[in-house]
């Protein structure tokens, strides 16, 4: 049974959610001859367990994994399900199962409904169904860590994209230009920080989504039933794992690389930044040489030249004229000079 938890989804509300969930739980303990771990239960959400009330919390700090329980295994695969302004809240795919019995808890935080990953689950899950819920189950655990995989690749490609463009624009910037690199610093330097925390945000997912793989792969699944044990994952199912596993290495690798690319390109925003405070200062020692130059002129000279000065007599004559003219002539090369360094 696959139970979906989705207010702004449309699928259920989370009261109906809550029902179904207990009812699939008993279902599934009667049928198994077992009783879920107390661990298990709170994970899972059920009623009067101890993290019941916490369980929002799986949302922003997602724990994939995978434990075997003795006569059963528990794991838990997250995708993210909304990545924007440098949060990042994932969907969760728990469950309880047996070599015949595989119990699902698709579970999207209630502010988003992640319908592309969603349906891809519940298609899996509802074809396992179709066969017989006793079939395959190892297989269809495969599959639903293969969907993730793939899924976490459309989620790098998309921050990847968002990444090279925002490195197109900030390469694109004119360092000389003071007013334009300011405005253009404020503008990226925030979007670029919430990129980085994205980014970093997929980390304990990719990795334990890979060291999930290797424990498929390596024979680590152990279970007992009758007092004997034996690895829950087949054969085939191992080889899967193997691929699928090499596909999770290059997600650690891409996810790694855009930290590192990242961060370069936060360290060239703190250059820029720092260009951009120096060329602020240079403006605003601009202006006020620009108010204080013909001031300490006129304080030596008089106003009209005629401070006593020995200076000659055309000088003396013309003051105010020549006065005005040296006004007017340092303030135009002030302009220019201001709109040459782009000050104005």
């Amino acid at each position: 049974m696959n139970i979906k938890n989705s207010e702004t989804g449309g699928n259920k509300p989370v009261e109906t959610y809550q029902d179904q969930l207990e009812q699939a739980l008993l279902e599934f303990e009667t049928s198994q001859q077992l009783r879920l771990d107390e661990t298990v239960r709170s994970a899972l959400g059920a009623r009067g367990s101890a993290l019941t009330t916490k369980k929002d919390r799986i949302y922003t700090h997602p724990v994939p994994h995978l434990s075997n329980h003795g006569s059963y295994i528990f794991g838990n695969i997250s995708v993210p399900a909304d990545i924007e302004d440098g949060k990042s809240d994932f969907t969760n795919v728990l469950f309880v199962a047996t070599p015949n019995y595989l119990l699902t808890v698709l579970v999207d935080p209630s502010w988003v409904y992640n319908a592309r990953f969603g349906e891809a689950v519940l298609n899996i899950y509802q074809q396992h169904a179709d066969n017989g819920n006793e079939s395959q189950v190892s297989k269809t655990l495969i599959r639903l860590l293969n969907i993730c995989v793939s899924t976490l690749d459309h989620s790098l490609d998309s921050l990847n994209h968002r990444f090279r463009r925002s490195k197109e624009k900030i390469g694109a910037i004119n360092v000389r230009d003071g007013k334009t690199l300011e405005q253009e610093v404020d503008k990226r330097y925030s979007s670029i920080q919430d990129l980085d925390i994205e980014i970093n945000s997929l980390t304990t997912i990719i990795e334990q989504l890979e060291i999930m793989l290797s424990q498929i792969e390596n024979h680590e699944i152990i279970i007992s039933i009758r007092d004997s044990d034996f690895a829950f994952f087949d054969n085939d199912s191992r080889k899967s794992a193997n691929g699928i596993r090499i596909q999770a290495l290059h997600l650690v690798s891409y996810q790694r690389a855009l930290v590192f690319d990242c961060a370069s390109l936060i360290k060239k925003m703190d250059r820029l930044q720092e260009k951009a405070l120096t060329l602020a200062t240079h403006r605003i020692t601009a202006f006020g040489a620009a108010i204080l130059i013909p001031n300490l002129l006129y304080d030596f000279f008089g106003q009209t030249f005629t401070s006593g000065q020995s200076l000659p007599k055309i000088v003396l004559d013309n003051g105010w004229t020549i006065s005005l003219a040296l006004t007017a002539s340092y303030w135009i090369f002030q302009y220019i000079w201001f709109k040459r360094k782009r000050y104005i």
